[in-house]
């Protein structure tokens, strides 16, 4: 994390590379609406095109492999992208195996 003093904000956004925060957010994102952080049996992969489009990839699985849900899809906002990407592992059963694998 980089904090700064108010007034100096400029500097910082030189650091700020658009495609790797789109990226970075998809995959938090979903994350986030799965119920979880570290300890999750989830895979996420984001890609950003040229054209600003972000491809996210997720799989949620048994830790044993007797079980895996997929899904991905396409948009140019992270937020929708995770929540297509969210629903689709739900319907799949993503949410039965986040249950008895997390408690």
């Amino acid at each position: 994390a980089i904090q700064t003093r108010t007034g100096e904000e400029h500097p910082v956004t030189l650091l700020d590379h658009a495609e790797s925060r789109l990226a970075y957010t998809a995959e938090r994102r979903i994350m986030d609406l799965l119920g979880g952080g570290c300890a999750l049996p989830l895979g996420a992969f984001a890609e950003v095109s040229a054209e600003g489009i972000i491809s996210l990839r997720a799989t949620v699985f048994e830790p044993d492999g007797s079980a895996i849900v997929r899904a991905e899809s396409v948009s140019d906002d992270p937020e929708e992208v995770a929540r297509i990407v969210h629903e689709q592992l739900v319907a799949g059963g993503a949410g039965d195996i986040l249950a008895r694998v997390m408690g």
